[in-house]
Parts: C-alpha cells; structure tokens; sequence
C-alpha cells in the first residue's frame, strides 16, 4: 500500500528534518495514550512557520505536498479528542486557515 503521507521536511526544536512522515508517526504510535495529527490548508501563500510551530501544543511541524500545506504533530497532553478539539478551534480562528482535517490514534492491546 502507497504512503499517503510524503517524504518531508518538519521542524522540531527550530531545526529542520528529512523524515518520511509515516515511518515517524509508527514510531510514536507505539505509545499508551492519544496521539493527533492535524492537517492544515492556508488560504494564501503563507510560510509562517515558526509562529505556527510556537503555538502551544504543537510538537512538530511539517510543510507537505499535496491537498494539504502543513501536518501539525501535536504534543501528549493536546492530543486527546477533547484538546485537539480545542487546538482546532483556536487555529481556525486565524483568518489564514482554510481548511483542517484531523486524525487521532490510540494504541489498542491485541492480547
């Protein structure tokens, strides 16, 4: 099966990485609690990074090709449903943001 998620570069820290968003998200979905994604297209131009990477909440950061602009990694304690909720509903209040799609993921115990 195709990844969906592309080869980009995100920042975490202020510094820029390579990674391949996928095998990323695997790694961190091996943890016992919630874990959000949040999809983000801007309504212009726009490459504001570092004050979207500052926001609270927010863990990393990738710029991608595709439908979207940007992949917003949020921290533990702003990824259960309840806080990414609250997290998207402050960033669609900017008058940049166009679009947002989320996605959450929880560890489940197969045994």
């Amino acid at each position: 099966m195709p990844s969906v998620f592309p080869w980009s570069t995100f920042k975490e820290r202020g510094e820029e990485i390579q990674c391949d968003l996928l095998s990323f998200i695997t790694k961190e979905s091996i943890m016992n609690s919630w874990n959000s994604i949040v999809f983000l297209k801007t309504k212009n131009a726009w490459s504001d990074s570092d004050s979207l990477a500052k926001m609270s909440g927010v863990q990393s950061l990738w710029s991608t090709s595709g439908d979207w602009d940007w992949c917003i990694k949020l921290d533990p304690k702003h990824s259960s449903p309840e806080e990414t909720a609250v997290f998207v509903k402050n960033l669609r209040n900017a008058d940049w943001v166009a679009e947002t799609k989320t996605s959450w993921w929880k560890e489940v115990s197969v045994r």
